[in-house]
C-alpha cells in the first residue's frame, strides 16, 4: 500500500 502511494506521489509530481 505504502509503495503504491509513493509511486502515485511521484507520478503526480512528475506528471504534474
Amino acid at each position: 500500500m505504502c509503495s503504491n502511494l509513493r509511486k502515485i506521489s511521484l507520478w503526480l509530481i512528475f506528471g504534474a
